[in-house]
């Protein structure tokens, strides 16, 4: 898949924005929105691939950390 393909979930009328991270099979919620139409928000899909690189940045850096809840 792309580097740069972004999923949209869809419930009612919320929007949620997600990317895949591959290597650890690992699904990132990027941003979320109200659905106002039928095509998604072109500056929320924005938003969600400059999540995605800032993401893709911090895990290359090693500045990500795992938070688990128990």
């Amino acid at each position: 898949a792309p580097s740069d393909t972004i999923h949209e979930l869809i419930k009612g009328d919320l929007r949620v924005f997600c990317f895949l991270d591959g290597q650890d099979r690992i699904m990132v919620c990027a941003c979320g929105t109200l659905k106002k139409g039928r095509k998604a928000d072109p500056q929320k899909v924005a938003e969600a691939k400059r999540m995605k690189m800032l993401y893709q940045n911090a895990k290359q850096g090693g500045r990500l950390k795992l938070s688990e809840n128990e």
